[in-house]
């Protein structure tokens, strides 16, 4: 029986190791960046939700060249959460991630990962965005500041916040027009133009007056002013939606998310900001429709990696798929019948999760439980 016991241990130490380092779990809310100097993509937070929330504080790297994930250990890190807003920073080789909907509902905290040591910091800007969620931000290349918009907490937004390092702080900008206050749009730099590009989500002007935007915005920081660009054909209005800025393509990418149309939101669409145009592109296999996913382009294998979200049921899945853009086809690196499956995901909070992935084990307390038993049973055979 001590052997048995000591079997079950082992295997259970080994399987949970492995699972829980072999890819994320299933989730929804995550945020990606692509970091040119180690060639991967990095991924941070997302939620699960069963009876309540679970908030994930994990940071993820995905390399595509060899299409496997990598849990990344830090140390003091920020809390567990989803509906972030992250972006990488190139001349500085950091990620600065701002708010999102953690345990303690909407927060308004601001840190910086910088990637070189593997270590966070949490800045205390004198100024700030108020708490929220589901805000854009993209970094402006040119002028090296992190530019945010919108967002909700309870009320949604329409201010633009941009937080300059040189004067280590959040300046709110308030220009004179603006989108309508929104949620869940999706916000990128054209580095081909220098052009801040927003295609809008979700808009309310109050509780009973919401809708879809579909129209492109421009946001100029030396100007501080919007404009408005109408197109057609155009995609229809959503929001949660995954997207990435495909630099050979100088194409803002779309795909999925939650609309007002039935419709699923499957096929994928680029903008073109020099002809202010946009191209539907069909594919044959495509990930199921959802929402609150993420998206991450690699420039060296021109590889668009998407993980995870919640399809149109709000399940979380946690599958990745790869799209090609030069041949526009998507791979799936999971079985797509088990990502189709209508299990519902285990919820495990990893703001209070140490050690051993996946610790305790039921295999684990069995055996532990047992050793206790036989050593018991032996000290009284022996007196």
């Amino acid at each position: 029986m001590l052997l048995l016991s000591l079997v079950l241990i082992v295997v259970s130490f080994n399987v949970n190791l492995v699972e829980g380092i072999e890819e994320p779990s299933r989730r929804m809310g995550q945020a990606m960046i692509y970091d040119p100097v180690n060639k991967r993509v990095l991924m941070f937070g997302g939620s699960v939700y069963t009876n309540n929330y679970a908030f994930y504080d994990e940071l993820w790297s995905f390399e595509t060249v060899t299409s496997s994930w990598t849990l990344v250990e830090t140390g003091v890190k920020p809390s567990g959460r989803f509906h972030h807003s992250m972006v990488y920073v190139p001349d500085r080789h950091q990620i600065l991630l701002f708010g999102g909907w953690s345990t303690s509902d909407k927060i308004g905290d601001t840190w910086v990962y910088d990637i070189a040591s593997n270590s966070w910091l949490e800045l205390h800007p004198a100024d700030h965005p108020s708490p929220r969620s589901s805000a854009a931000m993209t970094y402006d290349e040119e002028n090296k500041v992190v530019v945010l918009f919108g967002g909700v907490n309870g009320d949604t937004h329409t201010d633009v916040w941009v937080y300059d390092f040189n004067l280590e702080n959040w300046v709110c900008m308030n220009p004179s027009s603006h989108p309508l206050p929104q949620y869940g749009s999706g916000m990128v730099y054209d580095s081909v133009n220098n052009k801040i590009l927003l295609y809008p989500g979700h808009w309310s002007t109050s509780r009973t007056v919401h809708g879809f935007g579909d129209k492109v915005w421009v946001y100029d920081y030396i100007e501080n002013t919007w404009t408005e660009l109408d197109t057609s054909p155009r995609p229809t209005g959503r929001y949660w939606f995954h997207y990435t800025w495909v630099a050979h393509e100088a194409a803002f990418l779309l795909n999925s998310g939650t609309g007002s149309s039935d419709e699923p939101c499957s096929e994928v669409w680029l903008y073109r900001y020099e002809d202010n145009s946009w191209q539907m592109i069909s594919t044959e296999e495509a990930p199921i429709t959802r929402s609150s996913s993420s998206m991450c382009y690699d420039p060296d294998t021109r590889i668009i990696v998407l993980f995870g979200g919640a399809d149109v049921n709000v399940r979380q899945l946690g599958d990745t798929w790869l799209l090609d853009s030069e041949t526009w086809t998507w791979t799936s690196l999971d079985d797509v019948s088990q990502i189709t499956s209508t299990d519902s995901p285990v919820t495990v909070d990893t703001d209070t999760r140490t050690g051993i992935p996946g610790f305790p084990a039921p295999a684990l307390i069995m055996g532990l439980v047992s050793l206790v038993y036989v050593y018991w049973i032996k000290r009284s055979e022996s007196r």
